[in-house]
């Protein structure tokens, strides 16, 4: 089998009231944080199938369906503070992407 390799970029998209003292949702930099450690950490340079268990010994398909999945299931926990997730878009190129919204949230596009 031959791999690919992916620039993958991720947004995501919180969703609260805005702090009447900071002005802010979140602490953003805390959510860098938490995603530099999370997500990017324990896959940089490495495939997924090999760095993410769910995604090793041909389980899940590291799709990127699965991987915004993925993504959301690993920061969700680890947000602090009243903000909600409210979705993750994973970019795959400049012309692809999934946007995972939690699950059982089916959201047909207009």
């Amino acid at each position: 089998m031959v791999a690919h390799a992916h620039d993958y970029r991720v947004e995501v998209t919180l969703r609260g009231q805005i702090d009447s003292e900071t002005g802010f949702v979140t602490d953003l930099q805390a959510l860098e944080k938490t995603l530099a450690d999370f997500v990017v950490a324990p896959i940089n340079d490495r495939a997924f199938h090999e760095a993410v268990d769910r995604f090793s010994g041909g389980g899940v398909q590291p799709s990127t369906e699965e991987i915004a999945r993925w993504i959301w299931e690993v920061i969700s926990p680890e947000l602090s503070g009243p903000a909600t997730l409210q979705s993750v878009r994973v970019h795959e190129s400049d012309r692809l992407s999934v946007e995972y919204r939690g699950p059982g949230l089916h959201h047909p596009v207009p």
